[in-house]
This record gives C-alpha cells, structure tokens and sequence, in this order.
C-alpha cells in the first residue's frame, strides 16, 4: 500500500512573516504557526525556553507515583547488579563460560555476593 503525504493548507503570507519576523526557515516557520506560535516572541520562546516558561510538574497526573518509582530505582538496580555479577562469576564462569566474565572485569566494591532467602539463618 502506498502511502500518500498530504500537506495542510496553511496561510504562506503569515509562514513567511514569521519565517522574516524570527529567522528561521519556512519549513520551520510553518511548523510553528501550526502549532499556534504566530508570532516572533513566541516562536522565539517556543524554541529557546527558560526554566520560569515550564508548566509546574506538580500537576501531572500521578507525578507523586512516578517520583516514588524514581526514588526506589537506585536501590533496585543495585540489587540487579549484585545478583547479576553473583550468577556471572559463580553461576557462568564455573560451567566453562570463563569468557563471559569478560563482561564485568572489574566489579564494583558495593558488588558482593547477594542474599538468597535460603542463605539467611
């Protein structure tokens, strides 16, 4: 199936203002006044923001979530580290795979073999 591009008629007196008004080439031009930036200001805005011009993040839907997700990934992937370097160096390496460890030549001090549940008294 072919696929067709079919361009949005757009106002080419206003790309072309805009395109003059802030220095930047038509496609880009017309890009913006898609958007609704039709002025130099805005478009200049729109293309180099500053901190102050974000919107607050606290009114993202379920933003308190997603933070708490951020904060528990460091602890998590700790976690996956050590038990990943635990099964290369004694899991791996033992079955002839000596290559593999290759991968990690030297590990990080916090790796060190990780606590199983059948390890804990």
């Amino acid at each position: 199936m072919e696929k067709r591009w079919v361009v949005r008629e757009y106002d080419r007196e206003l790309v072309s203002q805009l395109s003059a008004e802030a220095d930047i080439p038509l496609v880009m031009a017309n890009i913006l006044s898609n958007r609704g930036l039709v002025d130099a200001e805005a478009a200049a805005t729109f293309l180099n923001p500053q901190l102050s011009d974000l919107h607050d993040p606290s009114t993202l839907p379920d933003i308190d979530k997603a933070a708490e997700r951020v904060r528990l990934l460091p602890g998590r992937l700790l976690e996956f580290v050590r038990v990943a370097a635990f099964q290369l160096r004694y899991c791996i390496a033992p079955a002839g795979c000596l290559e593999a460890l290759a991968i990690l030549p030297k590990l990080p001090p916090c790796v060190e073999r990780p606590t199983f549940l059948h390890d804990r008294p």
